[in-house]
């Protein structure tokens, strides 16, 4: 069991400034694991993130998971109740709480993710909660699994929002004692969810703000799926369904007066349909990909937007090969703006949205690493400029060499030349990292680190920002 807390310096001390975590993990006993984690941030008065004390103006905690654990009982290889993460193939249904850094692209992105495992993060970004099951029967796994987790969104008032005059009749909102006029009967006051799917499920809420309390726990997420696996000598994979359900309408606000299709290709329902593929060939060379579907009926005020089937099909994948101590890998996705898939694994540049490929190349002996590889992206359509994509190429240098049995150095060297940056909408930059570091071994896991690092960039033809910090770590 642990518990930490503290509160900043300049702060009245008081009970809603203290930050308050704890976590319990317990054996129970023969592979069966309690897992509890409540945390309280600092300006959070406190609050049961369930809603089981509803209006409550203090408590213990705002932010919290748990899990029950039982390995290897009643004929499964897992069973778990409460928070759990599905990690199936490239991701690109069911990934990770934590986005993708690249630090060594030949295991970075070629891994095989196969499992569903119980989640302590405090966070309920991402997250599924419900039951998880695992069985295996010869070489093929099953893995049903449901969930109820809610999630924080806007629940506005149903309607239009058309040109801030909801019903058009020439009177504006503030004004207007009915602005709601002649709203479709179907969509009842409060019923749509106003804040974008990928936004409320990925969000990190900080509940000391009264806009972040009010949102919280709106939008529920109903979930039922399975995944089927398969392992061989030099052969694995896999395949998942599942269908989700949404206790209110999702559909963002949508403001005509800035013209185009500027979020045409956000998620607006209240039910969805996701399936994927995914494999890893053994072979001289190394085969891996995954392949995802989503499909819905879209349901929205806006005209232009309701009743729409919309289907996408996204990918990614690639070979790597091993010759000696040096590592090939060539890898690429496909991954459309209309890919619903809030619960993926983050990359670089997005979770959709987005084509990239990348080619690297890494040495390894012995402590010495060198890993090093060029990357592009681009949007495939761009919200505030249609038709002004932002696109980057970039290279990065990752090194690594001991110094007798103490000192290690290492390099970190990044250049990258990009074309819309949101920073620098419709014109060209670019951004030179540098990192440069010397690690002391007092032993094996115990080390101090003294840093410097460079950070330089900008807009072609402008003259350059330079930043530079010293830091020491000690672990």
């Amino acid at each position: 069991m642990t518990f930490r807390s503290y509160y900043p310096m300049g702060d009245p001390l008081n009970y809603k400034n203290i930050y308050l975590s704890s976590a319990l993990h317990y054996n129970l006993y023969d592979n069966v694991i309690i897992h509890l984690n409540l945390v309280k941030g600092r300006g959070e008065p406190g609050y049961f993130p369930l809603g089981y004390i509803e209006n409550a103006g203090g408590g213990l905690y705002e932010k919290g998971s748990y899990y029950v654990y039982f390995k290897d009982h009643y004929g499964f290889n897992k069973i778990i109740i409460g928070n759990y993460t599905p990690l199936f193939g490239q991701g690109l249904l069911f990934g990770s709480v934590f986005p993708l850094i690249l630090t060594n692209p030949y295991y970075d992105l070629a891994r095989y993710r196969d499992g569903v495992n119980p989640s302590g993060s405090a966070s309920k970004a991402v997250l599924l909660e419900g039951v998880a099951l695992e069985y295996e029967y010869g070489n093929i796994y099953f893995r049903p699994f449901v969930s109820w987790n809610a999630f924080d969104s806007s629940a506005g008032e149903s309607s239009y929002y058309k040109y801030d005059d909801n019903d058009e009749d020439g009177i504006p909102n503030d004004t207007d004692p009915d602005d709601f006029t002649g709203r479709d009967r179907r969509f009842p006051r409060g019923y749509s969810g106003k804040t974008r799917l990928l936004t409320a499920v990925r969000n990190t809420p900080d509940y000391g703000n009264g806009g972040d309390r009010q949102r919280r726990n709106n939008l529920r997420e109903y979930m039922a799926g399975v995944n089927a696996s398969a392992r061989w000598d030099r052969f694995k994979a896999g395949a998942t369904a599942a269908y989700t359900h949404f206790n209110r309408l999702v559909d963002p606000y949508y403001n005509l007066k800035t013209g185009g299709d500027k979020t045409g290709h956000y998620y607006r329902g209240k039910d969805l349909f996701s399936s994927s593929a995914y494999f890893k060939l053994y072979r001289q060379v190394e085969l891996f990909g995954e392949i995802a579907w989503t499909i819905y009926r879209s349901l929205s005020y806006y005209e232009e937007f309701n009743g729409n089937l919309s289907s996408a099909v996204g990918f990614s994948g690639g070979v790597r090969k091993k010759i000696g101590n040096t590592g090939l890998i060539l890898w690429g996705a496909y991954l459309p703006p209309n890919l619903i898939n809030p619960h993926s694994l983050e990359l670089p540049d997005g979770s959709n949205n987005l084509a990239c490929g990348l080619f690297g190349a890494g040495y390894t002996k012995g402590r010495k690493r060198f890993n090093n590889w060029i990357y592009a992206y681009s949007e495939l359509h761009n919200e505030d400029y249609p038709g002004h994509e932002e696109a980057g190429v970039s290279y990065d240098l990752r090194a690594e060499y001991p110094i007798g049995d103490r000192f290690v150095a290492k390099l970190k060297q990044g250049f990258e030349i990009i074309d819309n940056h949101y920073y620098a909408p419709k014109k060209v930059s670019y951004k030179i990292p540098s990192k440069v570091s010397i690690n002391y071994f007092f032993r094996e896991d115990d080390y101090i680190t003294i840093s410097v690092e460079n950070r330089a960039g900008v807009q072609i033809g402008e003259p350059i920002n330079i930043g530079c910090i010293a830091h020491q770590l000690n672990r």
